[in-house]
């Protein structure tokens, strides 16, 4: 298609080039042509390369605006007075000069941003755009500049470029300032992290440590009390008895504060009567009171007397535990009363336990707080009550894991009223409770028990206690059980292992070599254990083991389970 065929403007007729006036003579192109660079707003020079450094041949208004002079001053100079500073010297150690150097040595175009200096001495910015002339023959005639004064954008580009720059230096000192806050959380959790595992290692030491005596006391002191014939150690036994129960409580309490704080501390909810349950707690205490000469009551209100709710049976055991045992401590006269009653009688009706006394009391600016860890109102060398301070916490806590609400109401010199609330269930089936055999002492004297244990006091009391029931055959090390499965003319029926055994293998050492041996894959293996932190019973039974018993433990629970698995 011709540009004559073209429609250029849609809907309007085509011009007609017949009727535009164009100039025919060169004289009048040459004057049409000058006329308009004179015009022309930019600023526009003609160099002859042929003379002599290049000067300059023709300059219009638009240069002599630009630059300040008139064009006797320049014209036949070469553009490099545009270079001269105020002070006189040359402002020529630019890249745009070489630039400019190289393409007029080449007879090349090019664009450049030079630094370039008013006749009163005003730097600017010029945008020129050197361009060379060639005749009809191809000869380099002129060099043509157009030249713009772009000061105005260079000072804009340096302002964004400095506010960009600003911010960038910003941004890297935010990053890096972030990066130091994040240097400083990875240490700071690599240290709680480093104090959680001191901590847990800490109470793991502690509680191997402290189980392990407490066994060889509490147990004896069973044996001695069941083996004394006039009575006339039974207070010492039970002072005894009483200062191993406190350590023990102390011990089970971190215990439990760590389970918690570990989050492995799970509540296995079922249906559970809540009267039943608090009432056998009451019937612990009692003897406790009486000590004291304390009055104990507990009543019921009728229409709770077979509520029910979801519950954990240990877990509402312990923290009703709790409750009475401090209102038993902190009362040195007077009664304490356990209430169980229900609350909104309602959609969202509640069962409360609540545990009264007519003890000392707790100051207001103590009660927000009364359920933090290791928290005593009476602290330090003014101590008046003994105890390690975790009872209310774990009680919280272990309540609020039940969806349950424990509340304080109490006045100093008066007493304290503690209530612990849970939902009712609406939907439940009790389970209907077995008889069990009350005898639990085995009369196997026949069957052979191997007793894997480096502690002389655990060995004692374990051998009082079933030396005359059973064939009981004692060991100290790892290595000296496997000998002894091996060299025994008859196998063992039962095991009771120790897991801390020392450098030369542990109790799961042990299982794992027996079980090996097609003689004792199947024969019941007991872990007796000082080793109680959370989630250790569930760790050793996974190994294999087929009980757990940890140290210290009841006379009567050594025998149990002994009577269990023969």
């Amino acid at each position: 298609m011709s540009p004559s065929d073209r429609d250029f403007y849609p809907g309007q007729s085509r011009p007609s080039y017949d009727r535009i006036d164009l100039p025919e003579q060169e004289d009048e192109v040459k004057d049409l042509l000058k006329r308009s660079i004179e015009a022309a707003n930019n600023s526009i020079v003609l160099t002859d390369p042929h003379q002599p450094d290049n000067p300059l041949i023709y300059i219009n208004q638009g240069f002599l605006e630009l630059t300040g002079y008139d064009e006797d001053e320049i014209l036949g100079y070469n553009c490099r007075f545009l270079q001269v500073r105020p002070d006189g010297t040359r402002d020529d150690d630019q890249p745009a000069v070489r630039t400019l150097a190289n393409a007029v040595q080449k007879g090349e175009h090019c664009r450049a941003v030079i630094r370039n200096y008013r006749k009163d001495g005003e730097m600017f910015w010029n945008e020129l755009y050197l361009t060379p002339v060639y005749d009809k023959t191809g000869k380099l005639v002129n060099y043509i500049g157009v030249q713009n004064d772009i000061t105005e954008r260079v000072r804009l580009n340096e302002t964004l470029e400095r506010r960009v720059q600003e911010r960038t230096q910003a941004l890297e000192k935010k990053t890096r300032e972030l990066e130091r806050q994040r240097d400083a959380l990875e240490r700071a959790k690599d240290e709680a992290e480093a104090a959680s595992r001191a901590k847990s290692t800490f109470l793991a030491n502690m509680s191997h440590e402290i189980r392990t005596p407490l066994t060889a006391i509490l147990g004896l002191a069973d044996v001695i009390r069941a083996k004394s014939q006039d009575g006339h150690f039974d207070e010492h036994i039970r002072r005894i008895k009483s200062a191993g129960s406190r350590l023990m409580d102390t011990l089970s309490s971190l215990l439990t504060l760590a389970k918690l704080e570990a989050g492995n501390m799970e509540v296995d909810l079922e249906p559970v009567v809540v009267t039943d349950e608090t009432l056998e707690v009451v019937e612990l205490f009692r003897e406790r009171a009486e000590e004291k000469g304390l009055t104990l009551d507990f009543s019921v209100e009728d229409d709770a007397r077979d509520a029910v709710a979801e519950l954990d049976a240990g877990a509402l055991n312990s923290a009703v535990q709790n409750l009475i045992s401090n209102a038993i401590k902190f009362t040195e006269d007077g009664e304490v009363e356990v209430l169980v009653r229900r609350r909104n009688h309602s959609a969202n009706e509640r069962i409360e336990v609540a545990v009264r006394d007519t003890g000392i009391g707790i100051g207001r600016e103590f009660q927000p707080d009364l359920f933090e860890d290791f928290r005593q109102e009476s602290d330090g060398l003014t101590r008046e009550h003994e105890g390690s301070g975790l009872g209310l916490a774990i009680t919280k806590q272990l309540v609020e894991a039940m969806d349950g609400t424990i509340a304080v109401d109490s006045e100093q010199g008066v007493g304290s009223r503690f209530s612990i609330t849970f939902p009712l269930a609406t939907d439940y089936h009790l389970e209907e409770a077995s008889e069990t055999d009350e005898t639990i002492e085995p009369d196997r004297e026949d069957a052979r028990v191997l007793l894997v244990e480096d502690n002389d006091n655990t060995i004692f009391l374990v051998q009082d206690l079933l030396g005359d029931v059973v064939d009981l055959v004692v060991v100290r090390s790892a290595s000296d059980a496997v000998q002894e499965t091996r060299d025994a003319d008859e196998p063992f029926d039962l095991f009771l292992i120790d897991i801390n055994l020392g450098s030369g293998g542990s109790g799961v050492d042990v299982l794992e070599r027996l079980r090996r041996d097609d003689t004792y894959k199947d024969i019941p293996m007991v872990a007796v254990t000082a080793i109680a932190m959370p989630r250790d019973r569930e760790k050793l039974l996974d190994r294999g083991f087929d009980a757990y018993l940890s140290k210290p433990f009841e006379a009567s629970d050594l025998v149990s389970i002994v009577d269990q698995y023969l």
